[in-house]
């Protein structure tokens, strides 16, 4: 696993990561408009944030239907428990 998948230190990765570990703290996996919209970012920033993640093997992904008929498939975000690992790595060596 690539220990930081963050080329800067932007407030938005740090917000998104906190998110996720909010979300994986409360046993539920979130999707990037939800993300977006709790923390006023915009869905395409979280999505970027979020691919970065995937690729470093922090988050693992999964896609699921919405409830309602037609409604396209949202793709789901948990940290694995070496992302939740390393992002708190992460987090702690920015608050330095």
């Amino acid at each position: 696993m690539k220990t930081n998948p963050f080329t800067n230190r932007s407030v938005a990765s740090r917000l998104v990561v906190q998110a996720l570990l909010t979300a994986r703290d409360a046993g539920i996996d979130t999707y990037a408009a939800s993300i977006a919209r709790s923390l006023g970012l915009s869905r395409a920033g979280v999505r970027g944030i979020l691919n970065r993640l995937d690729t470093a093997g922090w988050v693992e992904s999964h896609e699921s239907n919405h409830p309602g008929a037609g409604a396209a498939a949202i793709k789901y975000y948990r940290l694995t428990a070496d992302g939740a690992s390393a992002a708190k790595a992460w987090l702690d060596e920015r608050e330095r």
